[in-house]
């Protein structure tokens, strides 16, 4: 029988520790990596990639300009617009923008409007003798075709998924960002289990959705991330209460090459 405390694979950024990003934008620690050396942080969960959490930044503020040698990131925005800058060019971002900053390129964000700039951030580290992107990717979530099973099916009977960023992009650790849509509130979706090392984290953008967690339904609001259990045992579906959305990323050893 499975015994597993799930309570620590479920995080509300609302409830999340609270730090500082690129010199000052409020960052949300929703899940980090796991080590000896966080064996008793709340949401240090995550095998491989380093971690998740939400940034704010406020109203006619920039961030500070940084540059990460051994880290890439990718940001999607949740609410508010605000402009990228690099060494190379500016561009805006706004609300379901996803954002691709290879290792070693500076970046500094920009919000001259009147309200936050609110993100989504995954963070994986990049080995220096590793070859990188030199420049930065912009995706709109809305513009992205739905993925579909070879046979033209559905995956999971019932996800929507429009993928984000990949491999091919230039991620190293992360197979693939995406932005799932699940419509149908009739339907569960096929319930399955992840093996160890994965790292699959669910975070509900909008509407609301049950997911079966083992033998436990857990209520997904708005903010809330859970991220899968990978003990081969713990199945996991999603059955919306409305339409939903998600904010999903995965890492598994099954799809390593």
């Amino acid at each position: 029988m499975n015994m597993l405390d799930l309570t620590k694979y479920i995080r509300n950024w609302k409830n999340a520790e609270k730090n500082f990003s690129h010199g000052n934008m409020t960052e949300y620690l929703i899940f980090t990596k796991s080590d000896s050396l966080t064996l008793d942080t709340p949401g240090a969960i995550l095998q491989y990639i380093k971690r998740f959490s939400r940034l704010v930044l406020d109203p006619k503020t920039s961030s500070l300009e940084v540059v990460h040698p051994e880290e890439q990131e990718i940001f999607y925005v949740v609410n508010g617009e605000a402009k990228i800058v690099t060494n190379k060019k500016k561009e805006k971002l706004k609300k379901g923008c996803a954002l691709f900053i290879p290792a070693n390129v500076s970046h500094r964000f920009v919000n001259k409007s009147t309200a936050p700039l609110e993100l989504l951030a995954i963070t994986e580290d990049v080995s220096p003798d590793k070859k990188v992107k030199k420049d930065i990717l912009i995706r709109k979530y809305q513009e992205l075709p739905v993925a579909k099973m070879p046979d033209g099916s559905l995956y999971h009977w019932t996800h929507y998924p429009r993928t984000l960023f990949s491999r091919e992009d230039g991620l190293h650790k992360i197979h693939y960002v995406s932005i799932v849509d699940i419509l149908d509130p009739n339907k569960w979706a096929e319930p399955h289990a992840h093996i160890q090392g994965t790292d699959e984290v669910w975070y509900a953008l909008n509407g609301s959705s049950n997911m079966r967690l083992g033998n436990e339904i857990i209520f997904q609001e708005p903010g809330k991330a859970i991220m899968i259990p990978p003990d081969s045992e713990t199945v996991h579906s999603s059955k919306p209460i409305k339409t939903s959305s998600f904010f999903f990323f995965l890492y598994t050893p099954t799809l390593e090459k």
